[in-house]
């Protein structure tokens, strides 16, 4: 009558200890053995053809990329089977009650009942495409890891101080190998969390089993920086002593970070009163994102005979001009008649002088009018240490190359450099200095309020510059186009989809990318 493929392989681990090998080990059972019914089966009368897939492929789980993705490829299978005519169906099942495979706590959801699940396969058996199956609902009583975290509360008074920090550090340990999969032996004191793979889920994950467990809340600093196992719990212990410590003193001093090396400054002053911008070409960064490709269209169509040499990750230059295409096709904005003026120029914002070979630089910088530097690595989660390489690393080095050739620099801020305590309820206007720093808790706006002082720094020594700060950015005030997978683009998808919106009182300085 039908098939149903529920063949699956765990080998659950870190990214960084992932291979090939045991990529290829989880993929085996679901992607082979999916293959082969698929190829075997085509032309018999069977009524269904059912692959149980899991929600790690729509919402990721700490740990699971081989396995999340091996479903995500079934995902793709019963798809086009039913472009096809024929029937295939995909569930991304939540977790099961009674062990197997998500035996483990499985974030926040509820395992569904044998019983409960097999009536809904049986409702969903005559369906085609792609269904989600979980219950969404938080476990009756609370988080479930909380009491394992209300009896530490109850035993810390009676130790002393080393002691508290040990049994609190070991408790976390705990915690997130329970939350992210992880074995505990990779948990040691120094541990990096970011190294871990700590994304957004797991960290609200994380959040809401000490709310629940100890009553304390984790604030956006715990979390700021690069913590480790041992700075999480020496600030959680504070919390506990008194719920009133706020937030953690600040792990980087980005005022020590946002100053011009030596070597830049004699450059910059020779640089004043270069060409004019942008003259027959430009270096342009950052043209494979949603604003990069409204910028990019832009400046073409502003500047009719204007050459573009557009950085970008890739194997070559050929490569490099394809994606800068692609990204222009994918938001509607490609015309042909720029063909010959995209050239692509392979690089990368991390690597000293970008990437590119010094003699390519020599022979390119006498041809160029400016600057316009818009790349960055955008993360609402990652900490500073992790995004200073793109963002900061990546500013300098566009103005090393400006200072060298004395080209004008237009450099993309963002809005975020205002985010330091000092600056709350006061009126700033463009040429406020903004020289404080403390109070901006996200790793990227850390890397921005860098990044420009920078460029404010280049700009005092004599270098012409031009800084922009724009805003979240929203889509296209026209055509709607946006960035599929930007948070808010999704939250609004989700709240389209669901019939309903968070009751937040919250405002957003939010414009859209042509205005932009």
């Amino acid at each position: 009558a039908g098939i149903i493929h529920a063949a699956g392989v765990l080998d659950d681990g870190l990214l960084s200890h992932q291979s090939p090998e045991r990529c290829a080990a989880v993929a085996a059972a679901k992607v082979q053995g999916a293959l082969h019914l698929d190829r075997c089966s085509r032309g018999l009368p069977h009524g269904f053809f059912v692959v149980y897939s899991s929600l790690a492929a729509a919402l990721g789980s700490p740990g699971q990329v081989a396995y999340g993705a091996a479903n995500g490829w079934l995902d793709g299978l019963m798809l086009q089977r039913q472009a096809a005519g024929l029937p295939g169906l995909a569930i991304n099942w939540g977790p099961w009650d009674g062990g197997g495979m998500a035996s483990r706590h499985q974030g926040g959801l509820e395992p569904l009942q044998p019983a409960e699940a097999l009536a809904l396969l049986q409702r969903w058996l005559p369906r085609q495409g792609l269904v989600a199956l979980a219950r969404l609902e938080p476990a009756a009583g609370g988080h479930p890891l909380a009491p394992r975290l209300q009896r530490l509360a109850a035993e810390l008074p009676a130790l002393e101080a080393d002691q508290a920090l040990a049994a609190v550090q070991t408790a976390l340990a705990e915690l997130l190998a329970e939350l992210g999969g992880f074995a505990l032996e990779e948990l040691r004191a120094d541990t990096r969390l970011d190294a871990l793979g700590l994304d957004s889920l797991m960290a609200v994950e994380l959040a809401t089993a000490v709310q629940a467990g100890l009553g304390v809340s984790l604030g956006l600093g715990a979390l700021a920086g690069e913590p480790t196992l041992a700075s999480l719990a020496a600030h959680l212990l504070a919390l506990l002593e008194n719920p009133a410590a706020g937030e953690p003193t600040q792990a980087v001093d980005l005022g020590a970070e946002a100053q011009l090396p030596a070597d830049v400054l004699p450059q910059l002053a020779a640089a004043a009163g270069g060409a004019p911008c942008p003259g027959e070409a430009i270096l342009f960064t950052g043209g494979t994102g949603f604003l990069g490709a409204f910028l990019l269209a832009d400046q073409l169509q502003r500047h009719p005979e204007l050459q573009i040499y557009g950085l970008v990750r890739a194997e070559g230059a050929g490569a490099a001009r394809a994606r800068l295409r692609q990204n222009l096709e994918h938001y509607g904005l490609w015309q042909h008649a720029w063909a010959s003026r995209i050239v692509g120029l392979p690089g990368d914002l991390a690597l000293p002088g970008l990437g590119v070979a010094d003699d390519t630089w020599g022979g390119l910088l006498p041809r160029l009018g400016g600057v316009l530097h818009n790349g960055a690595q955008l993360s609402y989660v990652a900490p500073y240490g992790q995004l200073k390489a793109a963002n900061v690393g990546g500013t300098l080095e566009a103005l090393r190359l400006a200072a060298r050739a004395g080209l004008p620099l237009e450099f993309i801020s963002s809005t975020s450099v205002y985010e330091a305590e000092a600056y709350r309820g006061q009126r700033l206007d463009e040429g406020s200095d903004l020289g404080a720093w403390k109070g901006i808790h996200l790793g990227y706006s850390q890397t921005k309020w860098v990044s420009e002082r920078l460029v404010w720094q280049a700009a005092q020594a004599g270098l012409p510059v031009r800084i922009y700060r724009p805003p979240l950015i929203a889509g296209h005030s026209h055509t709607g186009a946006w960035h599929e997978q930007d948070f808010l683009h999704r939250l609004v998808r989700g709240c389209l989809a669901l019939g309903q919106a968070p009751q937040l009182a919250m405002e957003l300085d939010l414009v859209p990318v042509d205005y932009v």
